[in-house]
C-alpha cells in the first residue's frame, strides 16, 4: 500500500467514531487590555496580513492566556467522560495560523532574548511583509545557531509547540490519559488549507509541534481541491510523521469540490496514507458531488474495513530530505518539493520526507537520501548526512541543489519543478527519475 510511517510498526486499528471538533468558540477570559494581547509584525504593528484584515488578532505569546485556554478546553472535555459512548480524540485550533508562527510580542521577544542573549532578528522582507515568501541569505552551510534559524525554531517549538504541549496536558488530565488531540489549523494565507503541517510562516513544523513538544495526535484538515495534484493527499501525510513516526493520525478532509470523482480518487488516497481516522468536514458547504461519493464508498468501507484496517505500508527504502533551515529561507519549500515526491512515487520508489536528525536512527533503512533543490544546511545537518555515507548509505543531489557536499553524487537533472503544468505527470521526466 501507499503511505508512510515507521515500517516496523504493527498497529491494530477498529472501527472508531469521528473525533469531538472542540475549537474554542470563545476566547479564553484573561484581564489584560485587548491590545497587549495582539499579534504583531516585525515593525511592532498589529499583525494585519499586509492589508488583508480589518481588525488585529490576538496571537497565543501572552502566557497567562495559554494557560487559561488549557483550562478551558480540559473543563470542555471533561464535561464529556461520563458519556460512555465517547471517544477523546478531538481536534482544535481551527485556522490558529492566523495566530501563530512569526509574533514579535514583547512575550516572545523577551524570551527569546532570554533564551539565546540576542534580539530577535527583523530581516527586511519581514519589515516589509507580514507573510514573507522569502527571506534572503547567502546559500550553502550554515552555521546552527544562525539568527534566523534560531527565531524560526523558537516561534515554532517554544510557542506555538509549548502551547500546543498545554493543550495536551490538559487533555490527559480531563481522560485518565485516553485523550489524543491535534490541530485543523490548515496553511498559510490564501492557501486555505493547501499547506498543512509544514507552514514557517505560521510556526507549522511537526517535529516542533507535534510529540514530546506538542500535541498528542498528528492532524490537519487538507482542502485540496486539486490546487495541488491529488498526490498530496499522500505527501502531506508524510510530512505530519516527520519526527514522530509512532503517533496516531487523523484527518479532515473537505466536501466543497463539486467532482464526484474527485472525492472518490481522494478516499483512496486517504486509504493509502495509512492514516488511522477521517473526520470529515460536512457543513452546509458541502456539495451533492461529495455526498454522492460518501455513499459509494461507504459499502466498500464497511464490507472491506478488517482488510483497510490492516494493511501496512511498504518499506521505505529512499528518504526525501527535509531540513527545517530550507523551510526557514524559503517557506513555500514543502509545498514545492512535494513534486519531487510525486515524480518519485510515480517512479515506484518506496519514498518518505525524512529529517536530517532522523538519520541516525534510520542509518540502515534508505539506500539512497536525495537532495531536491535544497540550498541551506546547518553544519549539524551537514554531520548527519556525512555519518549516514560513512554507515554506507548514498547520498544524492539533484541539479537544482546548490549546497555543496563533498562525497555526494550529483543527478545532472532535477528531480522536479516547482510548477505543476511542467513538474507533475510528466512521462519522460518521471522514466528519467526511474532511470536513476
Amino acid at each position: 500500500t501507499g503511505g508512510g510511517g515507521d515500517s516496523g510498526r504493527q498497529r491494530r486499528r477498529r472501527h472508531r467514531p469521528a473525533p469531538a471538533v472542540a475549537s474554542q468558540a470563545k476566547e479564553p477570559r484573561v484581564e489584560a487590555p485587548a491590545e497587549q494581547l495582539h499579534r504583531l509584525n516585525a515593525s511592532g504593528e498589529p499583525f494585519l496580513n499586509d492589508g488583508r484584515w480589518k481588525k488585529p488578532l490576538h496571537g497565543i505569546a501572552e502566557p497567562r492566556w495559554q494557560e487559561a485556554a488549557a483550562r478551558d478546553l480540559g473543563r470542555h472535555i471533561a464535561r464529556f467522560m461520563p458519556y460512555p459512548a465517547y471517544y477523546p480524540r478531538i481536534c482544535t485550533s481551527d485556522d490558529y495560523w492566523r495566530r501563530t508562527g512569526l509574533d514579535y510580542h514583547p512575550a516572545n521577544v523577551r524570551r527569546f532574548r532570554e533564551a539565546y542573549g540576542i534580539d530577535p532578528p527583523r530581516p527586511p522582507e519581514v519589515l516589509e511583509r507580514d507573510f514573507p515568501e522569502s527571506v534572503s541569505r547567502a546559500k550553502g552551510v550554515i552555521p546552527d545557531d544562525d539568527p534566523w534559524v534560531l527565531w524560526m525554531r523558537f516561534v515554532s517549538r517554544n510557542v506555538l509547540g509549548g502551547f500546543n504541549r498545554q493543550l495536551a496536558d490538559s487533555v490527559l488530565k480531563a481522560t485518565d490519559g485516553r485523550g489524543r488531540i491535534g490541530p485543523v489549523c490548515g496553511g498559510s494565507e490564501g492557501a486555505m488549507g493547501f499547506v498543512p503541517y509544514a507552514d514557517m510562516a505560521s510556526g507549522q513544523w511537526p517535529p516542533h509541534n507535534f510529540g514530546e513538544n506538542g500535541f498528542n495526535m498528528l492532524c490537519c484538515y487538507n482542502y485540496n481541491l486539486y490546487h495541488f495534484p491529488a498526490l498530496a493527499q499522500v505527501w502531506w501525510a508524510e510530512v505530519g510523521r516527520m519526527g514522530n513516526r509512532d503517533l496516531e493520525q487523523w484527518l479532515m478532509p473537505e466536501t466543497m469540490d463539486r467532482r464526484r470523482y474527485a472525492h472518490l480518487q481522494n478516499w483512496y488516497l486517504y486509504m493509502a496514507c495509512d492514516l488511522d481516522g477521517l473526520a470529515y468536514f460536512i457543513y452546509e458547504w458541502s456539495k451533492p458531488g461529495a455526498l454522492e461519493a460518501l455513499r459509494q464508498v461507504g459499502p466498500v468501507t464497511r464490507r472491506y474495513r478488517r482488510l483497510l484496517a490492516e494493511l501496512e505500508p511498504a518499506p521505505r527504502n529512499v528518504g526525501l530530505l527535509m531540513p527545517f533551515e530550507q523551510c526557514c529561507f524559503r517557506p513555500d519549500y514543502p509545498a514545492r518539493a512535494m513534486y519531487a515526491f510525486c515524480n518519485l512515487a510515480m517512479a515506484h520508489a518506496e519514498v518518505e520526507p525524512v529529517l536530517p536528525q532522523e538519520l541516525a536512527q534510520h542509518a540502515g533503512r534508505y539506500e539512497a537520501v536525495l537532495l531536491h533543490d535544497v540550498d541551506w544546511l546547518t553544519e549539524s545537518s551537514v554531520r548527519a548526512l556525512r555519518q549516514y555515507a560513512a554507515a554506507g548509505g548514498t547520498v544524492l543531489c539533484d541539479a537544482l541543489t546548490e549546497v555543496e557536499l563533498p562525497g555526494a553524487q550529483r543527478l545532472e537533472f532535477a528531480l522536479a519543478e516547482g510548477d505543476r503544468k511542467s513538474a507533475y505527470g510528466n512521462v519522460e521526466h518521471i522514466a528519467r527519475v526511474r532511470q536513476a
